[in-house]
């Protein structure tokens, strides 16, 4: 095998990896990266990276609850952000020489990152305390995320590295090829994985 995997890293295929308990009726998909090049571009840096997709088996009751945590998040976000905008409108941009419209979309956009600090705490408290019981184990708990992670891909998106580099030249011929290795690396990880948890039942 390409890879060695150990006896803590099996986990049924057919059964919910969230809570461990019920059938698994469904797959949740989750999106890994890694990076391939990063380059000066217009404006600043841009960074090129190879996407995999992992599924990791999930019942329907663990299911509905992460789409509905999903749903409660988006609907946080945007009262942090509305009750942002509503601040900087009424206290420091409002005035009726600059018009109404003006300040107000002025308000807008300056909420727009001045809103992420409240909001990340709020989540990690939200987090906290609306935590389902049932669940046992996390995203980033999943053996096959873990053996990803330990090949040097990563689950959020990657940015651009800023670190005042000279601009490196752009070579399309290794890009492509670095695409076509790492996908095929995360294919076969993929697929001996899923033989490997099959030959252990």
């Amino acid at each position: 095998m390409y890879h060695d995997w150990n006896k803590e890293d099996f986990h049924p295929l057919h059964t919910c990896f969230f809570c461990k308990q019920r059938t698994a009726e469904t797959e949740e998909t989750m999106e890994i990266y890694k990076v391939i090049q990063n380059t000066e571009g217009f404006p600043g840096y841009v960074v090129k990276y190879t996407t995999a997709r992992i599924l990791i088996p999930i019942c329907n009751q663990c299911s509905e609850q992460h789409q509905k945590e999903g749903n409660q998040l988006w609907t946080l976000w945007f009262i942090v952000w509305a009750l942002s905008a509503a601040i900087i409108f009424y206290y420091c941009l409002y005035r009726p020489a600059n018009g109404y419209i003006t300040s107000l979309i002025l308000s807008m956009c300056i909420a727009l990152p001045l809103s992420y600090i409240p909001f990340y705490v709020l989540t990690v408290i939200w987090g906290l305390v609306s935590k389902n019981t049932d669940e046992v184990a996390s995203t980033e708990d999943y053996p096959l995320i873990r053996k990803f992670k330990s090949m040097g891909w990563q689950l959020s998106t990657p940015k651009p590295k800023y670190d005042g580099r000279k601009n490196e030249d752009i070579d399309k011929d290794k890009i492509q090829q670095l695409n076509a290795q790492y996908s095929l690396e995360a294919s076969n990880t993929i697929a001996e994985f899923i033989i490997w948890c099959e030959s252990q039942k």
